[in-house]
């Protein structure tokens, strides 16, 4: 769906993985739209960072813009499509993130966290690893997130299904952006040399507080 090279640093990266791959602004407006209009030096920066963007739009005009980092696919004309896309696509990707990050909470509160770390890095070690490389700095764009899971929530029920899991995913994002560690750059937090026990400790904290 997207790639964004390294050499683009810190939350910049980030927003631009997050905005740019599919979506609208609130008032549903074309993908392209919103580019020219909001984030054109953004992108700009992100192109002279080497960075490369896979964007869904519906406007073929914009296929034009399509260089060797910009990856410029059409979806069609029909309004809302790259949004429900993105909202599609967030549901999956950060809703596993807060549903890992709830399993390894539920497993310190419930006395097994050694256990259970013990054996998700037995049975399922690129989960673990996926945990290890995100569990650091998911504070620091938790509060972000927060509201893209309310979005996200609405749209599933807005198409008949149960809106409750990423109500759930909402309340454990907006839980870490309280914690101590929230104010952080993704960077900052990534070089914080804690430990998943520490990490895991402040989190519980904010739970427990919350």
């Amino acid at each position: 769906m997207k790639k964004v090279d390294e050499k683009t640093e810190g939350n910049e990266k980030e927003e631009v993985e997050e905005e740019i791959a599919a979506g609208t602004d609130a008032l549903h407006a074309p993908i392209e739209e919103q580019m020219l209009r909001d984030e054109s030096g953004r992108l700009a920066s992100a192109r002279e960072e080497l960075c490369s963007v896979t964007m869904l739009s519906n406007n073929e005009v914009m296929k034009e813009l399509t260089t060797e980092l910009i990856d410029i696919r059409s979806i069609g004309d029909q309004p809302g499509k790259a949004s429900a896309l993105k909202m599609v696509y967030a549901s999956l990707t950060k809703g596993t993130t807060a549903l890992r990050v709830a399993a390894m909470l539920a497993g310190e509160k419930l006395g097994v966290g050694e256990e259970i770390r013990s054996e998700f890095r037995y049975s399922l070690p690129a989960v673990y690893e996926a945990i290890e490389k995100r569990l650091p700095d998911i504070a620091s764009v938790a509060g972000r997130w927060t509201g893209e899971m309310r979005e996200i929530a609405s749209t599933f029920e807005g198409a008949g299904l149960p809106p409750a899991f990423h109500e759930g995913a909402e309340a454990i994002f907006d839980q870490l952006s309280r914690t101590p560690i929230s104010g952080e750059s993704r960077d900052e937090a990534a070089q914080g040399d804690r430990s998943m026990e520490q990490l895991l400790e402040i989190y519980l904290k904010a739970l427990d507080d919350g």
